[in-house]
């Protein structure tokens, strides 16, 4: 059913009566409300490209680009929970620099654990690293080549960027002095400036503890860290 305003709208000629105030105020309140939700598309759309920049910056493995805080099986819960906890926490990490050492079997899931971390805190928009020990070493050899486009005071400043940095793969190959000099300057640029260090083994805590020595084990992690164990048999074979 029409109204009378749609009828008299109609007639050629026929001059429109004046909105009352009430009129004015709903039709003022419609503007606002779809100016209001097309921005908030917008802002969404702006948040999504921010996200997803970041996520590519974070060299996250395309594998655990999707991973979240949900443990994998029942008897990885406690290892989720302090997970969980460190995110929610993490402004007070970034007071106290303290880290988190993730160790376990082979294939248990500590890496989806470590990159679960990782897109929590991106969706957060907070600048994450991913590397694995040897890539870490790799990336500073690299900067010696002539035709680097990195120098190595580059290099260790990229380690020193992001509020949260991931080093995988602990121990796999650690013994040179170079490899632990690598190590020991990321861990200080780090350590200063209350930056805290996601370091992920297969190596018990203490076994890392001894290839490790207290002071680089200390600074990498920070004092305070939780260290988190992923129990159970190697899952490998069901896509982690």
């Amino acid at each position: 059913m029409k109204s009378m305003r749609d009828l008299l709208s109609s007639i050629p000629g026929c001059a429109m009566p004046a909105l009352s105030a009430e009129e004015l105020a709903l039709a003022a309140l419609e503007i606002s409300r779809r100016d209001s939700d097309a921005l908030a598309v917008e802002r969404q759309r702006t948040r999504q490209r921010r996200v997803e920049s970041s996520l590519a910056r974070s060299a996250v493995p395309v594998r655990y680009r999707d991973a979240v805080l949900r443990p994998l099986t029942r008897e990885q819960a406690p290892a989720y929970r302090a997970a969980v906890e460190f995110v929610t926490g993490f402004s007070d990490r970034l007071r106290s620099g303290a880290g988190m050492v993730i160790t376990g079997p082979v294939g248990t899931g500590k890496t989806h654990l470590a990159c679960a971390v990782a897109n929590a805190l991106i969706g957060q928009l907070r600048p994450v690293m991913y590397c694995t020990a040897l890539e870490a070493v790799a990336l500073v050899r690299s900067s010696w080549r002539r035709d680097g486009d990195l120098s190595e005071f580059d290099v260790y400043a990229r380690f020193g960027d992001p509020q949260l940095l991931i080093i995988d793969e602990i121990g796999v190959q650690l013994g040179s002095d170079f490899e632990r000099m690598v190590l020991t300057t990321v861990a200080d640029i780090r350590s200063r400036n209350c930056l805290p260090t996601v370091v992920v083994s297969n190596l018990s805590p203490m076994e890392l503890h001894g290839l490790l020595g207290e002071r680089l084990f200390d600074r990498l992690v920070g004092f305070g860290a939780d260290v988190v164990t992923v129990p159970g048999r190697s899952l490998r074979g069901v896509g982690v």
